[in-house]
């Protein structure tokens, strides 16, 4: 009946894999509009065909379809052939920002725009569960793949041809990585993604004879370390004393970044301003040093 060569219709070369555009296309491979039901329809209806002309094109063309479905089937494998690990992950948080953006107004929605539609319009399933469930994940994966693909996305922006090679697997960064590029300020993305590439690079800072950390642009760090003070000692009661000791720390960190942030202040900064907060502060103390003198008078 048919004379079987081992070549597509038409040929099929697809160098870049893409699972998704795969599942779309999948769809015309089977259900009741695919190649393979029609192909069955046509090969089916010959038999009722008075004519032999009838029974010729619909033999033509029902073969014709099986060829369509041979090709859908190289298009699929090609699509989705030596996916790397990160092509995956990132193709995963792609289709859930995607699916989020096209369906999340009529999924929410309780009203139907037609009631013929509404079936096919509302899904009230959420789009990370779904999602995780195609692809036997949990809905957290899903939903760090998204992160993990907008910082592909970032790196991609800064770096054009960086998207491919982490992708690939020839730029080696790890998927904690892109999720701290893509929650970095817009304006330090830049110096996020150098850190990520180059590590080595990156500067430790050193802490100053205060034992303070003091970077250009940013309020000065205490080292979280063991903090002296003379009130860590048997000389007060130990119910208490670590108390004694967290305030006098609390303090000194408030005075050491109040000094910075005076010292950052340009020429022209309103000191009436400066004043107004340095008081709110100095009324607070005083009425809180009032309180102590009474409680301190009472129980004299």
């Amino acid at each position: 009946m048919w004379s079987y060569q081992k070549t597509l219709q038409y040929p099929v070369n697809i160098k870049n894999p893409n699972p998704a555009l795969a599942k779309l296309i999948i769809t015309q491979l089977g259900g009741p509009d695919g190649e393979l039901g029609a192909s069955l329809r046509y090969l089916s209806q010959r038999y009722a065909m008075p004519y032999k002309e009838c029974i010729g094109i619909l033999t033509d063309i029902g073969t014709e379809e099986l060829g369509h479905m041979e090709m859908i089937s190289a298009i699929v494998y090609q699509l989705t052939r030596n996916l790397t690990p990160e092509q995956k992950y990132y193709l995963m948080g792609k289709q859930y920002e995607a699916e989020k953006a096209a369906h999340g107004g009529d999924r929410k929605s309780t009203d139907a725009k037609s009631s013929s539609l509404k079936a096919n319009l509302i899904d009230n399933s959420k789009t990370c569960d779904r999602i995780a469930e195609e692809n036997g994940v949990s809905k957290d994966t899903v939903i760090r793949a998204s992160k993990y693909m907008k910082g592909v996305e970032i790196a991609e922006e800064l770096m054009p041809g960086l998207k491919q090679s982490i992708l690939s697997g020839q730029t080696k960064v790890s998927k904690a990585d892109m999720h701290r590029l893509a929650r970095a300020a817009y304006n330090d993305r830049a110096q996020t993604l150098q850190d990520i590439l180059h590590p080595e690079l990156k500067a430790e800072p050193t802490p100053d004879a205060d034992g303070v950390i003091r970077v250009p642009g940013k309020a000065p760090v205490m080292p979280f370390r063991k903090f002296e003070s003379v009130y860590d000692s048997d000389a007060y009661p130990e119910d208490v004393r670590y108390e004694y000791v967290a305030l006098e720390e609390l303090t000194t960190r408030f005075r050491i970044s109040f000094n910075y942030q005076l010292e950052q202040m340009p020429d022209n900064a309103q000191r009436d301003v400066i004043l107004e907060i340095i008081h709110k502060h100095k009324d607070y103390l005083t009425s809180l040093e009032a309180a102590l003198a009474d409680v301190k008078d009472q129980t004299a």
